[in-house]
């Protein structure tokens, strides 16, 4: 999923909320959704 520009300057994580503040954020929260999906339980 990649981080998109929303049009009021923020960003998402594929088809989520425009609620990052910046790329750099969107970026590492999907580094951390990918690690928990990946996760053995």
């Amino acid at each position: 999923m990649p981080c998109i520009k929303c049009k009021n300057g923020k960003w998402r994580l594929g088809s989520s909320k425009c609620m990052y503040k910046s790329k750099k954020a969107c970026e590492k929260a999907y580094k951390a959704y990918r690690a928990k999906k990946h996760s053995k339980k």
